[in-house]
């Protein structure tokens, strides 16, 4: 008896955590961890206005956007040690003062954790043109950073799916209608669809220069490019986002 109403117990709880995944429930989502500063994007962001990569300076130039070193808080807070208008020094800046001095850093939390399987790449996100609050929310107005999206598989898809040529890139057909969309990874945009060439560089539509009649070249796909792009069931590979 006790062996069935376990049994039961899981199933049951199996099924809420399917059916909730599936009307797109995250745990992520409203995660807003206490700070050991309690620093407020919506007066240095939304008030101050200062860049997001003043301070998230990898943001552009690899995965991570690592947060501030101490020393690009000391750039402003060497001279100030109060809000606006404040009659004494703030508790919370003297934090990040006195850490910086015993040349210790400040432990963060980490609010937006994604799971150690899952790759993501900021670079490319960002020179692609996706704005910080796309993902990260309206974090001009949060005085307490929260995870305002669910940052599950499901929402990243939704994106990747509804931009075709921003996030990803169409693929053409013989009739030269687009089949589907795929990660754009050194894909080249001049070229036309199966034209001549001479070279790879002249192709578009992620296909290589290949002799057909062992003279003439034209721009096609090989094997590889065949099997990814027409085989492939799914619009992205799953090893793109899974390590």
């Amino acid at each position: 008896m006790i062996r069935l109403l376990v049994l039961v117990s899981l199933v049951a709880a199996a099924g809420e955590i399917i059916f909730l995944s599936l009307q797109g429930f995250s745990p992520r989502q409203g995660y807003a961890p206490k700070q050991p500063v309690a620093f407020s994007h919506k007066l240095h962001s939304g008030v101050m206005d200062v860049p997001c990569q003043y301070c998230h300076t990898q943001v552009s130039k690899g995965r991570h956007a690592t947060v501030p070193s101490g020393n690009i808080c000391m750039n402003c807070h060497e001279h100030v040690d109060r809000p606006s208008g404040a009659d004494a020094p703030s508790p919370e800046i003297a934090k990040v003062k006195t850490a910086y001095k015993a040349g210790k850093s400040i432990e963060w939390v980490n609010v937006f954790d994604l799971p150690d399987h899952v790759y993501f790449n900021h670079q490319p996100h960002v020179h692609a043109g996706v704005a910080c609050e796309t993902c990260h929310g309206e974090i001009k107005k949060m005085d307490v950073v929260k995870t305002a999206v669910t940052l599950n598989m499901g929402w990243c898809l939704d994106c990747h799916r509804s931009q075709p040529g921003h996030i990803n890139v169409p693929v053409y057909g013989e009739d030269q209608q687009v089949l589907r969309h795929v990660q754009q990874v050194n894909i080249k945009e001049q070229g036309e669809f199966n034209q001549a060439c001479e070279t790879t560089e002249d192709c578009g539509h992620s296909q290589v220069c290949l002799a057909t009649d062992g003279e003439n070249k034209t721009c096609q796909w090989d094997s590889y490019g065949l099997s990814a792009h027409f085989d492939q069931a799914a619009p992205q590979s799953c090893t793109v986002c899974h390590n």
